[in-house]
């Protein structure tokens, strides 16, 4: 796996999301199933980080459950 600053995987994701909010408007005003809007995610993340695998139903890393919090702040501002 490629090594990323924490700037850089901030960024992306920024992008990202941006890119969910401007082409997926549907899901979100229309409040579809969270999977669905994660898995829209997903996909664009996929795009950002190429040599990375995305998968929006993983969320356990040896029987602990994932969590971002470094940048869950920042998030909050969208």
């Amino acid at each position: 796996m490629e090594k990323i600053s924490y700037d850089s995987v901030e960024s992306r994701l920024i992008t990202a999301i941006n890119h969910l909010r401007t082409r997926d408007t549907y899901l979100i005003e229309h409040n579809l199933h969270e999977r669905t809007i994660v898995h829209r995610l997903a996909i664009y993340l996929e795009e950002l980080f190429p040599t990375w695998h995305v998968d929006c139903e993983y969320n356990n890393d040896r029987g602990t459950v994932k969590r971002i919090t470094a940048i869950y702040d920042k998030l909050q501002t969208f």
